[in-house]
């Protein structure tokens, strides 16, 4: 199976690093028919934050996955085509699995579109890349049929860049911490930790300590490395906030002289280690020290590897954390990586009113059809009960036994005539209402309802599934 169409490169210079712009696609899944995913912002530039709402099983992660395969690969030695990973992927088991099962001839198609990010809105992108891949199955059920029913064609098409340049990182949602495992080889690979079952992070404290003895014997950068990376935790670990609140005690062989060893945090009632901290406090703390561990590797030579480009991406990023947390994650990863493409799955209402003013994408099922729609521009200023209504599909934000008051209340407001025990019953729910410690007024409840049908009307504009 060879591509149909050659591809140019041309260089990317540091100045402008390619991040995902689109990703489009059909019959993949449980999607049918074509759709398309933006990862830009309101200016038309890739957007550095972009988070995909939707109910489980509408697909989220199938996306996330799509972009990791549609990943340039470095492309053989003596070629010059730039081709997705998935163009070598020869098991046919694999690519049937992607292709929505409708027991008929069936044709999936995928395109990744990638651009450098300008510097001003103005500037016109430097460097362009897509990637494609056609998988067409004969009719009947793909999975039951012999490999011979599969044909595909992989697509290099209109394609400039270096596939080198474009650095992908990628975080399944069963992450999990690893103990002293900074020389596992099946680590390095950054993207198979979205497929795999399980999510296994680099141990935060072995990258502490290698950092800190690195300083130690005075190697060059290590001490502003070192700071980097205590920066990094103090921001973003909840109640640490300082880098003197991180101390590096005696190596582990002083533990049999009943000594404390190992790297400490200082929380507000007093040190403890790494493992006596939080579910919360250590999967933030390991997924970001990761995700710099291995920005150190990919930029070696560079005095900030934190800032250097890369795009990540995110299974279900809201895991584990307070609501507080889930509102300030956004703006303590975006301050410590800004030129990283975040792009993440998330059930967290707040953390989608955080990202009002970023890229959301939201994924909706109704009927059996799944629609997505990339259209954010009019929820700006929406409160946190507006965006659990409108973009997370709720009814209500008020708790049940409370809606079904107003429920019963505006049924009896309805009706042309009511019988005396129904006005009685009328007035209470009135008077029990407005007793709420946080009544809706009567223009809240206006605004609200416009902020559904106006939700409504940008759920029909996407495409359907």
């Amino acid at each position: 199976m060879r591509p149909t169409r050659p591809a140019r490169r041309a260089a990317v210079t540091a100045e402008a690093p390619l991040y995902y712009e689109t990703l489009a696609f059909s019959n993949l899944k449980c999607f049918r028919n074509e759709h398309n995913v933006n990862l830009c912002d309101r200016d038309g530039r890739p957007s550095l934050w972009t988070l995909l709402l939707g109910e489980n099983g509408v697909g989220k992660t199938t996306v996330l996955q799509m972009l990791a395969w549609m990943r340039p690969a470095p492309p053989p030695v003596g070629r010059q085509t730039i081709e997705p990973t998935l163009f070598g992927e020869t098991d046919n088991s694999l690519l049937l699995k992607l292709v929505r099962q409708d027991h008929a001839a069936v044709e999936l198609s995928v395109q990744a579109s990638f651009t450098s990010r300008a510097t001003t809105v103005s500037a016109a992108p430097t460097v362009t890349l897509h990637t494609g891949i056609i998988v067409k199955t004969a009719a009947g059920d793909p999975l039951a049929g012999p490999s011979e029913k599969l044909t595909d064609v992989r697509l290099g098409k209109n394609s400039t860049g270096s596939a080198s340049d474009l650095p992908v990182i990628a975080y399944g949602a069963n992450r999990q911490i690893g103990i002293q495992n900074l020389g596992d080889p099946v680590l390095t690979d950054p993207v198979s930790m979205l497929f795999a079952p399980t999510t296994t992070l680099y141990d935060p404290e072995s990258i502490l300590r290698d950092l800190d003895y690195a300083k130690s014997k005075k190697k060059a950068g290590a001490a502003m490395r070192l700071g980097q990376f205590l920066a990094l935790i103090a921001t973003i670990a909840p109640r640490i906030g300082r880098v003197d609140h991180i101390r590096f005690l005696g190596p582990s062989i002083d533990a049999d002289r009943g000594k404390l060893t190992g790297v400490q945090f200082h929380n507000f009632f007093g040190w403890v280690s790494f493992s006596e901290m939080s579910l919360g406090q250590q999967t933030t703390i390991a997924l970001a020290v990761d995700l710099a561990w291995r920005l150190v590797r990919l930029y070696p030579k560079s005095e900030r590897p934190l800032a250097e480009p890369a795009i990540v991406l995110v299974d279900e990023i809201d895991l584990h954390l307070h609501p507080r947390w889930q509102r300030d994650l956004r703006g303590y990863l975006t301050q410590h990586f800004p030129a990283v493409q975040f792009i993440a799955t998330a059930h967290s209402p707040l953390m989608a009113q955080a990202s009002l003013d970023a890229n959301l994408v939201v994924f909706q099922e109704e009927d059996g059809q799944i629609s997505i729609w990339n259209d954010a521009d009019r929820l700006l200023d929406w409160r946190l009960d507006q965006v659990v209504t409108a973009l997370f599909g709720l009814q209500s934000a008020r708790p049940p036994t409370v809606q079904v008051m107003f429920d019963e209340r505006d049924k009896l407001v309805d009706l042309s005539e009511r019988t005396a025990a129904q006005e009685a019953r009328l007035i209470e729910l009135k008077g029990r209402i407005a007793g709420l410690s946080a009544p809706n007024s009567e223009i809240d409840e206006t605004a609200i309802d416009i902020i559904r049908r106006a939700a409504a009307r940008l759920g029909r504009a996407p495409t359907q599934a």
